[in-house]
């Protein structure tokens, strides 16, 4: 300590090691309680836009009409969505987004679409699940895939027999344009 210029008052040089030591708790605490609010207002700062799909189901028809079920787990307020294409062109799909009251958080939901797998109208011998139409299908019932961003889960991806192409996917955060 050294005197004041007015007098015979001490002046602290220095603080001691314990009085940092609080000091840096107190700011600690702060930012951690701090971040805690964050995440529990706004958790997507953490964890991003994502979707958490399961194909529940997948049904078909003779005639090569598929049927999908997906069920989804999202962060909150995120859309997932299946879009069907036609040489390139929009040609279909659902857009499931929910949010979830405060405190925001993943919302849970279900979709179903319908696509054709056969546009030649080509007979399928026997049922339609063994024939080589089906196999233009790229996922299975049961499977499970996680998606962040614009990644993408593609569902069939084919050229029929008159050249047209045909894809179908399902995305968050999607844009409208074909892969």
């Amino acid at each position: 300590m050294r005197r004041g210029e007015s007098g015979g008052i001490p002046l602290p040089t220095s603080i001691s090691a314990a009085a940092r030591l609080r000091k840096v708790l107190k700011l600690s605490a702060v930012a951690g309680a701090l971040l805690i609010v964050i995440y529990m207002v706004f958790p997507k700062v953490f964890t991003g836009d994502y979707a958490d799909l399961t194909l529940e189901s997948i049904t078909a028809t003779p005639e090569g009409k598929v049927t999908l079920r997906v069920a989804w787990v999202a962060s909150s307020g995120t859309p997932v969505y299946i879009q069907l294409f036609k040489d390139r062109k929009y040609a279909g799909g659902t857009r499931s987004a929910a949010s979830s009251v405060f405190p925001r958080r993943a919302t849970h939901g279900m979709s179903v679409v319908s696509f054709d797998l056969n546009p030649e109208r080509a007979a399928a011998a026997g049922r339609f699940e063994d024939s080589l139409l089906f196999r233009r299908l790229l996922v299975h019932a049961g499977q499970t895939h996680h998606l962040y961003g614009d990644q993408v889960l593609k569902l069939f991806d084919f050229k029929a027999a008159d050249g047209a192409r045909y894809t179908g996917f399902v995305r968050v955060n999607a844009s409208l344009s074909a892969i």
